[in-house]
């Protein structure tokens, strides 16, 4: 019995405790004098105002423990504050804290925190209709998951990237996006199931996009699909449902889409889907209105407006209640204070020995905490150390395989190249060797025909002297007619034999001839196959020609795309080492720009005659920023980022960039005025400068990015914010660097968004 009293007691005092945890963090706060547990009682004060839904009293309490926070316990102060103010649905608060929140982790490369930060923006930007911040973060995400090679991430990001172009009016890129997401999905199919809801959605999201194209049957067959894939899931299937009704009452099929619309109607209104019943109610309002049934579908249009009042009324009722809860949170801290006040009087003794021993265990724990976070921080450090050594050496392969392709490519073009000169030189070498054959043959031939000259000459010789033998003959004497007989029988027998000879010569002569025609109508072949080896080897010399100034062109247009990506002497580095290594530069000058009135006139307009305008603007700043030696940084929606005294450093920045703002704002005037005297629409341009150190490096591990970081880019981004429109606003700092080269007027010392007072001048001309 004593000891069930004595469990009895101990629960009662950890009641009592956790009762008084409110009253113990104040009373703690007001003695502590150590500014990191400071911090620490003051963030745990916020999550108890957080958790109770007291969330402008947990932005207090968070933002008094920033600045005397650790610098690893500031993401995720920060980030509770940005959740805090999504919580009060002032999307604006909450994502300009988040863009604070996402340069701090850009800066310390913190990966899984950036992800969820990302993913929780994305959601604000579009509940508060920002499809341009909205399409940024996912776009990020989208880098982030890639170079983790989480699919799943990836099927996610491509997904609420089609939604985003879609809401946007880019059908083109939504459809794009989505099927990518389907692809992706698919790919994880291959490992293991898919969730219900991301595979339905994703098929449901491309049916839509399709519905918008007016490609019906494509937008059918993926709603189809979602059906399908969302059987077991009700909220999911009673959404496939509506879609998919939509996409028949499109397509004129009524009798299918009200059967649907009623099927997501019944099981919506099973599941109390308020959201799946609105849009079933709207979508059987629509169908009996193309039926002629005006009675069914003015039934169907008062529920949706009860529905849509009803909705509207909870959501008033839960602000109220939020407000409550915030009145009832500042009138329940003051009553504790006024309880502590009291308790201190009375049990001093006590609750200092009390808080000396939670103070102890405090801590106890953050010692703890800290060494298990400082050991997960190093065993992140050499993760990512390790992965960046073999990415670093990846790219080097990848650059030493692209440069060792292309000089492959410049040999083998060599080599045949000196192939067919060898080949040329062999074809010349046989056509002399022939030629000189032939004018062998035919000084033989000729020599024949000399020797046979000479021997017809001798024969018609032998004949003159055989006559004038006979004649003399005739006239000797009888006694000599036998020896004459004899001599006259053995001259013929000589002559029949020399004529022999003859005839024999002359055919001999005629079977060379005939062999010499034989070898001339092989020269003649010879020469006519050389000349079309010859034609070959002109055609392969060409084609050499053509296939080494085509690799020299696609070498030139790798090296124009690398310097449009980066500057020049970033990506020398790139090529010669394979990274490369970030700078600090001690003075550098960024210009910010953004145009007044974009998104109000960007509505108006097709997405074709928005980016067809913004390209116009864009490239003339690229123009400016050439002409006055400052490097184009990025863009971001229609907001234009450059810097001077970067990648290069040098001291002339701070004119330069003056010196292009002018330029600009001449320049924007100019195009505004063309555009008015047309009668159309145009968007105004301010600008910010500011002059400071700050880090210039590579990011991205697919796709390259220079940019640049520090407190001088976000000073500067609070010029242009801070700035007037047709304005060139400047800081103080900058001001001191140009004031002997433009006249200035001083604004005093100006409000700027996260930074206090700032000393501001506006530029009013060159002195």
């Amino acid at each position: 019995m004593k000891y069930i009293l004595f469990i009895c007691l101990f629960f009662l005092s950890l009641a009592c405790l956790r009762a008084q945890d409110e009253s113990t963090l104040l009373t703690a706060l007001d003695k502590e004098k150590d500014n990191t547990k400071k911090a620490d009682l003051l963030y745990q004060l916020g999550l108890l105002y957080q958790k109770k839904e007291g969330y402008k009293k947990a932005i207090s309490y968070f933002e008094q423990a920033i600045p005397i926070a650790s610098a690893k316990d500031l993401p995720a102060i920060k980030q509770r504050v940005v959740r805090s103010y999504a919580a009060l649905q002032d999307y604006t608060q909450a994502l300009s804290k988040g863009d604070a929140l996402l340069n701090d982790y850009s800066r310390t490369s913190e990966g899984a925190g950036k992800v969820i930060l990302l993913n929780e923006l994305s959601d604000y930007a579009q509940r508060s209709q920002q499809y341009d911040k909205a399409l940024y973060y996912n776009e990020q995400l989208l880098l982030a998951y890639q170079t983790k090679n989480d699919l799943k991430g990836q099927a996610t990001a491509h997904n609420n990237l089609g939604v985003i172009h879609r809401r946007l009016g880019d059908k083109a890129k939504s459809t794009d996006q989505f099927n990518k997401a389907i692809e992706a999905n698919k790919e994880i199919l291959k490992n293991k199931n898919l969730s219900i809801e991301n595979n339905a959605f994703t098929n449901i999201n491309l049916g839509v996009t399709y519905l918008q194209l007016k490609n019906y049957k494509q937008a059918n067959g993926y709603f189809d699909e979602g059906l399908r894939v969302a059987e077991g899931n009700p909220k999911v299937k009673a959404s496939a449902l509506n879609y998919t009704a939509m996409g028949r009452y499109l397509n004129d099929q009524n009798n299918e889409a009200l059967d649907l619309a009623s099927q997501a109607r019944d099981l919506a209104e099973s599941n109390n889907d308020s959201e799946n019943l609105l849009a079933a109610y709207k979508i059987l309002s629509l169908i009996y209105q193309s039926q002629d049934d005006y009675k069914e579908s003015q039934e169907y249009n008062n529920k949706y407006q009860e529905l849509t009042k009803s909705i509207d009324a909870k959501r008033n009722q839960d602000k109220q209640k939020l407000l409550q809860k915030e009145l009832d949170i500042e009138t329940k801290e003051g009553e504790i204070k006024t309880i502590i006040s009291e308790n201190e009087r009375r049990e001093s003794a006590f609750r200092e020995s009390e808080l000396q021993r939670q103070k102890q265990q405090q801590e106890l724990k953050n010692r703890e905490q800290e060494l298990k976070i400082a050991k997960q921080n190093q065993e992140i450090a050499e993760s990512k150390l390790r992965d960046q050594r073999a990415e670093q050496q990846r790219t080097q392969q990848l650059l030493e395989i692209a440069q060792q392709k292309a000089e492959n490519e410049r040999q083998k073009g060599e080599t045949e190249k000196q192939k067919s000169e060898a080949e040329r030189q062999k074809l010349l070498a046989e056509k002399e060797r022939t030629e000189k054959e032939s004018r062998e043959k035919d000084l033989k031939g000729a020599k024949k025909d000399i020797e046979f000259a000479n021997e017809q000459k001798k024969l018609q010789d032998a004949k003159l002297r055989q006559e004038e033998i006979v004649r003399y003959l005739g006239i000797g004497l009888l006694f000599l007619v036998v020896a004459i007989l004899i001599f006259v029988y053995r001259s013929l027998r000589q002559t029949k034999k020399l004529n022999n000879q003859i005839n024999t010569q002359v055919l001999q002569l005629q079977e060379q001839q005939e062999e010499i025609n034989v070898q001339n109508e092989e020269l003649m072949q010879s020469q006519e196959e050389i000349m079309a080896q010859r034609d070959a080897l002109a055609q392969t010399n060409n084609e050499l020609t053509t296939k080494n100034d085509i690799i020299a062109r696609e070498q030139e247009r790798s090296e124009r795309l690398l310097l449009n990506i980066l500057p020049a002497e970033t990506a020398q580095e790139l090529k010669d080492k394979g990274s490369a290594t970030p700078k600090h530069y001690d003075l550098a000058t960024v210009l910010f720009t953004d145009f007044k009135g974009f998104t109000n006139i960007a509505e108006k307009m097709t997405p074709h005659e928005v980016i067809e305008q913004l390209n116009t603007c864009f490239l003339a700043l690229d123009e400016i920023c050439e002409k006055h030696n400052l490097e184009k940084i990025k863009t971001i929606g229609d907001s234009y980022m450059c810097a001077g005294g970067v990648p290069v450093a040098n001291s002339t920045n701070p004119i330069d960039a003056v010196e292009a703002a002018l330029e600009m704002q001449q320049w924007m005037a100019k195009w505004k005025a063309d555009k008015e005297a047309q009668g159309l629409p145009a968007w105004e341009i301010r600008l910010g400068i500011h002059s400071g150190e700050l880090i210039a490096g590579v990011v991205g591990k697919n796709k390259f990015a220079y940019d640049i970081w520090g407190d001088t880019v976000n000073l500067a981004s609070r010029m242009e914010s801070s700035g007037e429109v047709g304005k060139v606003n400047i800081s103080g700092t900058t001001y001191e660097l140009v004031k002997h080269k433009f006249q200035c007027t001083h604004r005093g010392a100006v409000k700027a968004k996260n930074k206090g007072d700032v000393d501001m001048y506006f530029v009013e001309g060159i002195l």
